[in-house]
């Protein structure tokens, strides 16, 4: 998807490839590795409104005097096993209680506001989760990768409405802009209607990186290929300047995200276990089953870096495995 154009137009032409490959951000961040196995990524997306300079922009999304700072609006982590196998996805919702410092608790996804280091050391102190590799992408990328391939297809088997965000579709298939599609994509307090009622869609929360998964499929789908030299050209330059990676990423392992996220369709789906709790500030904990779902997302027993991590479980206990 969004690496791959970038690695092969590295290579024809070259000099178009240079500039391409000097346009992807770095960030510095000291990443703790995965357990045997497999590799693991994190991916983010930050509701950071820095770089939102249009009026229309600042309209959909707020500017920095409204929402300062970024969170981790949009937590994904990816496993991919050595020589091939399925590869497994687990959201991480952005409310879930976590271990933000060795010892303060707090919510996932404000430790983005520390830097990346802040949310991957969350992701391992907490979940047991190292990760080897971290990609960053922000609202207004978002929807501009969605645009670079003509709007993405979003099937709703029954109406589903969000007031927050000013979200009513359905039933149907719908073809989604950028803008849209990251509204899609973003929603939260969600209702569907149903039986002749609206009723709250008790897995909004969840749903997020279902839909996340979704639309970086189709991305990776409907991307131009190098047969369209002009198109591809164009995609990589927007994703290029679209992504932030850890500065430890290589050619090769861009080349390894790209196969990853092309396959996130055939992806096993690792629900996470937790429990929501409404309030002036939503917050999800841990259920004492997230043990075993960690491990076989892992696909084996916690060993390495994250060997020994703290779960703030939903009845007040703390485990340590």
């Amino acid at each position: 998807m969004i690496i791959g154009v970038l690695v092969v137009a590295i290579a024809v032409p070259a000099v178009i490839g240079l500039l391409l490959w000097e346009r992807i951000d770095r960030v510095s961040v000291r990443l703790p590795g995965s357990t045997p196995g497999g590799t693991t990524y994190l991916l983010v997306g930050s509701d950071s409104r820095a770089g939102l300079t249009s009026a229309a922009d600042r309209a959909s999304f707020g500017d920095t005097t409204q929402a300062p700072g970024q969170h981790a609006d949009l937590v994904l982590l990816l496993r991919v096993p050595d020589g091939g196998g399925t590869p497994r996805v687990m959201a991480v919702p952005r409310d879930l209680l976590v271990f933000a410092t060795p010892f303060g608790l707090g919510r996932v996804g404000p430790t983005l506001n520390h830097g990346p280091q802040g949310l991957v050391d969350s992701v391992c102190r907490t979940l047991g989760i190292g990760v080897d590799h971290l990609m960053i992408v922000s609202f207004l990328s978002f929807a501009h990768l969605v645009d670079a391939v003509g709007g993405v297809d979003v099937t709703l088997p029954v109406p589903e409405r969000d007031s927050v965000l000013n979200f009513r579709y359905g039933p149907g298939t719908f073809h989604f802009d950028g803008r849209t599609a990251l509204t899609y994509v973003r929603v939260r307090h969600v209702e569907e209607y149903r039986n002749g009622a609206w009723q709250p869609d008790p897995e909004a929360a969840l749903g997020r990186g279902t839909r996340a998964r979704e639309v970086l499929a189709q991305i990776a789908r409907d991307a131009p290929s190098i047969a369209d030299p002009l198109g591809y050209t164009r995609f990589a330059w927007t994703a290029s300047g679209a992504v932030r990676v850890d500065d430890s990423s290589g050619i090769s392992d861009l080349r390894n995200l790209y196969d990853a996220l092309h396959d996130l369709s055939r992806a096993q789906d690792v629900q996470l276990p937790v429990m929501f709790r409404d309030g002036n500030v939503p917050l999800a904990t841990l259920q004492p089953t997230a043990e075993a779902v960690v491990e076989s997302f892992q696909g084996l027993a916690r060993r390495g870096p994250c060997a020994h991590p703290q779960m703030p479980f939903s009845d007040g206990s703390v485990g340590h495995p």
